[in-house]
């Protein structure tokens, strides 16, 4: 049975841990034995202990070591593409912004890789302003875009195979590279990671990741 992932960091009004409850709430409601993994940095985690957090209840919650010079945003991007060597078994990562509606089958894609289309089409079939805003944000950071497939980032398929280790390998160092242009953004880097890797790379179905 795949693993369900989210990554919180938060500070102590609680804003981020307040929207991945009602994700996580939503999930048990229709998953209640679907194993969950809420990935968190170590100053994340003492404020969930100090505040009794009822999501120990409710999933495992795995500290993770992140660089200290980081910032909460940072934190978070950085759990996020560094993902997979923090988790064994295959995995389904989710957003905190979601609302889980119905069950999940056993399996959600054969190949190791599986994302949805950013806004829900190919960029051929988006609007004027959707591409435009794509193409200037990936040309700021120096990523040409190549492919008419574009990928959201919030929800993504990851099988355990060396194939996606290699990949979220690629994508921390790319990401990195990006950061230091002072950018967080993490969906550039990915789907210019994705160009690597497009052979392992499932298009799922929009009702995996509706936006």
């Amino acid at each position: 049975m795949f693993k369900i992932v989210y990554v919180l960091t938060d500070n102590e009004n609680l804003k981020y841990y307040n929207e991945l409850m009602i994700s996580l709430l939503s999930t048990r409601k229709h998953m209640p034995e679907r194993p969950v993994c809420v990935l968190v940095d170590p100053t994340t985690y003492a404020i969930l202990q100090k505040n009794n957090a009822e999501i120990f209840d409710l999933a495992e919650v795995l500290p993770i070591d992140v660089p200290s010079d980081l910032t909460q945003a940072e934190k978070s991007r950085y759990i996020k593409v560094t993902c997979r060597q923090w988790i064994r078994g295959d995995m389904l990562f989710i957003d905190t912004d979601t609302v889980i509606c119905r069950p999940f089958p056993d399996k959600v894609s054969d190949k190791p890789l599986g994302f949805v289309l950013d806004g829900h089409a190919l960029l051929t079939e988006a609007s004027i302003s959707f591409i435009n805003a794509t193409v200037s944000l990936n040309r700021q950071l120096g990523i040409e875009i190549t492919r008419d497939a574009y990928y959201n980032s919030g929800v993504m398929w990851v099988a355990d195979c060396d194939i996606t280790k290699a990949f979220f390998a690629a994508w921390e160092e790319t990401w990195q590279e990006t950061r230091q242009k002072g950018r967080l953004v993490d969906q550039p880097s990915f789907n210019f990671t994705i160009s690597r890797f497009e052979e392992h790379v499932d298009t799922l179905d929009g009702i995996w990741n509706v936006q």
